[in-house]
Formats: C-alpha cells, sequence, structure tokens
C-alpha cells in the first residue's frame, strides 16, 4: 500500500509517497497579533512501508526535497501568505520549518477559526464558554504548551482562553524509529550546516566542520544562517555606532577632503609632532586630544595618560598598551557618548602580582569599579541600559541592565585583531544582539534578545 507523508503536516500535504518519511516531533506557533504561523519539524526520518517491494531512503530524500521546493500555497494566497520553508539541522537530527502569515486575522469570525483553517481536518478547534479548545487527534501525545492541559485515557485536550493572542503547543508523534535523513541532507549541501542549540537565555548555532575551515568569511556565515534559521535580527534594523576609525586617517587642517570625510564618520587623526600630543580623535562632536607629560616621543606605560575635550580632561590613568596598537581601544560613540576599552594600570603591577585588567570608560564611568568587576570589555546600550562583555573566573558572560544574560564562554569575540572565529557582535534596534564566540573547540553564533531583560 501507498503511505501517507506525515513530514509535515503542512509543509506539503495529503501526498501519497512510496516510502513514508515521518518526524517524531513538531511544534506549532500562531500570533495573533501579527499573524505569523510557524511549524517546525524534529527528526525527520524514512521508513519502510508494511506492503513496499521498491522502499528506497533515497526516493524519500529525493521526494521531501520537491515537497520543500514545492511553490504551489497550500492555503489561498489571498487569506494565508507563504513566507519561507526550509530544512536545518539541529542537535543532530534533521529539522524543517515552514513560517506562514495570516493577512487578517480580525477578518475570522474568532481565534478558533483561524486555528481551524490553518490545521488539517482531524485536528478540532472549538470556541467553548469563552475558552478555545484543541482536540488532539489520536497518537499525539502533548510535549509542552502555553495552554492548559487535560488528559485522559482516551482523550488529549489544551485549552486557552479566548482573550490569548499566542498559541503554542508541541506534540510528539507515537511512531517507530526510521532512518535518518540528516546524511544526505549534508552530503547534498556541501556544508555541516549550522546545530541550532537553544539555552535559557540564548539561542546558539554551532559551527558544522566545513563551517569551520573559513570562519573568517563572516557575510557567507551570516547568509547561510539566516537562510536555515529565522533570527529575531531578521526583524530589527542594525545600529550603527561611530567608530573612530584607525584604517583611516587624515589631517583636517592640511586636507581639506578630510571634512567630507568627518561628515560620514569618525576618523581616527594622528597628531602633529608636538611633545606630549600623541593623538587627535576628530569627529562632528568634538576633538579629542590624548596628551602625556612624556618627552621620550612614546606613551611610558608607567605615567598617566590625558584625554582631553574642549581644554577639559575627561579621562586620566595609568594605561598598559600591551599588544594593541593604541592605548585607548575601540573608541566610539554610542548614543553619542563617548566610550573605549583601556588595559587599566601598568602592564604587570609588582604590588599585586597581577597583570593589567581590561576596563571601560563610558562618558565619565570607570565600569569596573562601578559594578565591582575585575574585567569589562566592549560596552553595548539599549533603550538606556548598559550592557558589556563580562569575564569572570576565565569565562566570558553578556552582562546587561545589572544581570548576566548569557550562558559562559572560553571567549565571546569582540575586536578584529583577536583570533576570531567568527568577529561578529551586531545590536539591533529590536533587541536582538547576534555574538559570536567559543566553547572548548566549538564555535557558535549566538543571538540573545535584550528585551527579556529589561
Amino acid at each position: 500500500m501507498k503511505a501517507i507523508l506525515r513530514v509535515v503536516i503542512n509543509i506539503s500535504f495529503a501526498i501519497l509517497l512510496t516510502g513514508c518519511i515521518t518526524v517524531s516531533q513538531h511544534r506549532f506557533l500562531f500570533d495573533f497579533d501579527s499573524g505569523e504561523v510557524r511549524r517546525e519539524y524534529r527528526n525527520i526520518t524514512s521508513q519502510r512501508g508494511a506492503d513496499e517491494k521498491d522502499y528506497s531512503v533515497t526516493k524519500d530524500w529525493d521526494t521531501l526535497k520537491e515537497l520543500i521546493a514545492e511553490q504551489k500555497s497550500e492555503f489561498d494566497p489571498e487569506v494565508v501568505e507563504d513566507i519561507s520553508k526550509g530544512m536545518f539541522e539541529e542537535n543532530n537530527v534533521l529539522c524543517a520549518r515552514k513560517i506562514q502569515k495570516v493577512k487578517c486575522p480580525k477578518c475570522f469570525p474568532s481565534k478558533a477559526a483561524i486555528l481551524s483553517y490553518v490545521h488539517d481536518r482531524d485536528w478540532r478547534f472549538e470556541l467553548i464558554n469563552e475558552e478555545i479548545v484543541l482536540f488532539l487527534p489520536n497518537g499525539k501525545k502533548i510535549v509542552s504548551t502555553n495552554g492548559r492541559t487535560v488528559t485522559t485515557p482516551k482523550n488529549s485536550l489544551i485549552f486557552w482562553p479566548q482573550e490569548a493572542s499566542n498559541f503554542e503547543y508541541v506534540v510528539t508523534e507515537q511512531l517507530s524509529e526510521g532512518t535518518s535523513l540528516l546524511p544526505y541532507y549534508l552530503k547534498e549541501t556541501g556544508e555541516s550546516s549550522f546545530q541550532e542549540i537553544t539555552t535559557f537565555n540564548e539561542k546558539l548555532f554551532r559551527l558544522g566542520t566545513n563551517l569551520e575551515k573559513n570562519p573568517h568569511d563572516i557575510q557567507k556565515l551570516e547568509n547561510l544562517l539566516r537562510e536555515n534559521h529565522q533570527l529575531l535580527a531578521e526583524k530589527g534594523t542594525l545600529i550603527k555606532e561611530e567608530i573612530f576609525d584607525p584604517l583611516d586617517r587624515c589631517i583636517p587642517e592640511t586636507d581639506s577632503s578630510c571634512n567630507e570625510q568627518v561628515e560620514e564618520q569618525i576618523s581616527f587623526i594622528p597628531g602633529p609632532e608636538e611633545k606630549n600630543i600623541f593623538y587627535k580623535y576628530v569627529s562632528e562632536r568634538g576633538i579629542y586630544i590624548l596628551t602625556q607629560s612624556s618627552k621620550e616621543g612614546y606613551i611610558d606605560e608607567t605615567k598617566p595618560i590625558n584625554l582631553m575635550k574642549d581644554g577639559k580632561v575627561i579621562f586620566s590613568g595609568v594605561v598598559c598598551q600591551g599588544t594593541f596598537d593604541y592605548p585607548l581601544i575601540y573608541m566610539r560613540l554610542i548614543e553619542g557618548k563617548l566610550t573605549f576599552d583601556y588595559l587599566d594600570g601598568p602592564c604587570f603591577n609588582e604590588q599585586t602580582n597581577e597583570y593589567a585588567h581590561m576596563n571601560i570608560f563610558y562618558e565619565g564611568r570607570n565600569i569596573n569599579k562601578e559594578y565591582g568587576f575585575k574585567e569589562s570589555r566592549y560596552l553595548f546600550s539599549y533603550k538606556g541600559k548598559t550592557g558589556f562583555i563580562l569575564e569572570e573566573e576565565k569565562q566570558d558572560y553578556l552582562y546587561f541592565n545589572g544581570k548576566k544574560i548569557s550562558s559562559g564562554f572560553d571567549v565571546i569575540r569582540s575586536y578584529s585583531h583577536e583570533d576570531l572565529s567568527p568577529p561578529l557582535f551586531k545590536l539591533y534596534d529590536n533587541g536582538a544582539l547576534l555574538f559570536g564566540a567559543r566553547k572548548g573547540k566549538d564555535n557558535y553564533i549566538g543571538e540573545i534578545d535584550l528585551n527579556k531583560f529589561l
């Protein structure tokens, strides 16, 4: 007999196959406010049908690819728009995701009616006594839901209040194990895809073996990530920072083209051959001058340096330049406020027997002293709240609004001179923060939603 395709209830659909493609678990989410419908299918496998004589895993893989590539709309396109669908690897199994959008949720007579419309007929939704009730088909077991569950020996039900805006459930299929289609996916894509790992706070994407070979190709990594995974960052706009760029040098006093350049970005300006003045940083917001009472022609790492603006000292202290090109690292303006990182104190303190610790200056604030930390770097700000990378007990964490918000990593990538894999740290106006990190031998791209910590 010909088995019914079970994978992707709604990735394609009611198609008869010579093989049987199954999933062990699937997740459904619907956001009434945005109209977004998301379905995710985990552990896609191939199984032989009871009376199949010409069964082939390869044929099932080819069929699955055809279903993913199918452009025919499942629903009336005037009612439900297809946004995206695709396959990806997660925790060493093959998964699939389909995203659609109900164009006018309020045009339906009820939320139960919407849910019924976007499900197969054996998924029954009813509006009963101001509650939306889902009667699950036979063989489905509830794993999790944001509704309230009632389970009897013969029935499983999920209840949501009528005023609910978000509907989510995860169910399992009562199926025997089949042959994983993941090897076919990895072989055909030619890349070890990102492995998606969801932790309590952040979503991590581990770089596969082939991606590790060229981790510096950030644009390629980002494109691959966005093609196969839904990111919060895709719905936001990148927040651009005004950066003092050490690679773009000019002298405004002698180079008229520099004035045009300054209008577009902050430019790093080497100082003239004057004693005590080592660097000038020029921006539309003013000129910053780095000085030191040294007559040696180079910065003395045992004496204080002074950063001045408009004739006033805004920063003073002993700074270790170390292996960095400049004593003040990654100078930039965030929301119009000056910030930079620096190695605080002499390179080695004989009294404490410690090397200099990384610290942050932010508009007159000493971040290590303010928060009581030894090591901090790379400040960011979102909705008036301060965040940065915190190093504690040889682990890097994301710290925001007074708390750790990420897992610990061996390193969270920030500066372009590091051994980067990958050098990625981007903040979006919707609160999405993308970052690169390493833990052990594995490299990751992570995404975290800062709105959860406001």
